[in-house]
């Protein structure tokens, strides 16, 4: 059976989940984990088939696990 409609203020009001106090470092330092993805320098190639290439760039906090990709499409 559902719960009837309640006002989403009610909701977090009585939700009772607490938030542990985070330093400003910690909410806006560097993650310990990320992943970064850039897509740059687009070449269109002409000839007997069109296309674009692209250079994708993917950096995570694991500099062994760094790569450069240049896909078809």
């Amino acid at each position: 059976m559902s719960k009837p409609f309640q006002p989403i203020s009610d909701v977090i009001n009585t939700s009772g989940t607490r938030h542990a106090h985070q330093s400003f470092n910690e909410i806006y330092g560097e993650p310990e984990n990320f992943l970064e993805i850039e897509v740059r320098n687009p070449q269109t190639h002409m000839g007997k088939e069109l296309y674009t290439d692209y250079e994708i760039v993917c950096r995570v906090r694991i500099e062994m696990l760094t790569q450069n990709l240049r896909p078809r499409y």
